[in-house]
């Protein structure tokens, strides 16, 4: 990560210790990460955001580097309003409201579990297929402002999603079809989450 340079990638400046610490040096980007970037803007363009998003995980893919947490809180807006992807390699030991522990009987997972692909959950090794489910998921979290598959209780999580391959349910809101959630766009995210890593589209 410290060599690329992608317009969609973080720019990683340095790293140092303070006062015992260790910190890495990124830029600042002000209007910070995606989610909250499309609340306060119901009208930016979020076309433009998942175009982003998927120029990043490409370039990501052809380095062979796997980003392992994509989400809308792992995706920083520049100043041009371009989607700036971040937190790779680091987003293992990273938690917060929406990010759960996965224990799995081979292994323990960590990572976001409503964006995260089955076979990672049930113990998988962490590929780009699993990137590719998690942009699907994003896709779906940027056009909605919902957390994908948010309403599911902790305890239903494995029999629903794993066992009975639920997925988010399309809306029907006018205006998330006008933020354009289109058929082609709802096809991508529909082939992006499938269960078999290998019917995924490839970045």
């Amino acid at each position: 990560w410290s060599k690329i340079r992608h317009p969609n990638i973080l720019q990683f400046l340095g790293a140092n210790v303070w006062d015992d610490r260790p910190f890495i040096v990124m830029p600042y980007l002000a209007y910070g990460n995606a989610r909250s970037y499309i609340q306060a803007h119901p009208q930016c363009n979020r076309i433009k955001i998942l175009h982003g998003v998927s120029l990043g995980l490409v370039h990501l893919h052809s380095q062979e580097i796997v980003h392992g947490d994509l989400k809308a809180l792992n995706v920083l807006i520049d100043d041009s309003h371009k989607a700036v992807l971040c937190d790779f390699g680091l987003s293992r030991a990273k938690a917060d409201a929406t990010s759960r522990t996965v224990h799995t009987a081979p292994a323990l997972i960590v990572g976001s579990r409503n964006w995260m692909a089955p076979e990672r959950i049930l113990g998988g090794s962490l590929n780009k297929q699993c990137d590719i489910y998690a942009f699907g998921m994003t896709l779906f979290e940027v056009f909605t402002d919902e957390i994908p598959l948010g309403h599911i209780d902790y305890g239903d999580f494995y029999e629903l999603v794993i066992q009975r391959d639920l997925r988010p349910e399309r809306p029907e809101d006018a205006k998330i079809k006008r933020r354009g959630l289109s058929d082609a766009m709802w096809d991508l995210a529909q082939r992006c989450w499938k269960k078999s890593a290998n019917e995924r589209p490839t970045a």
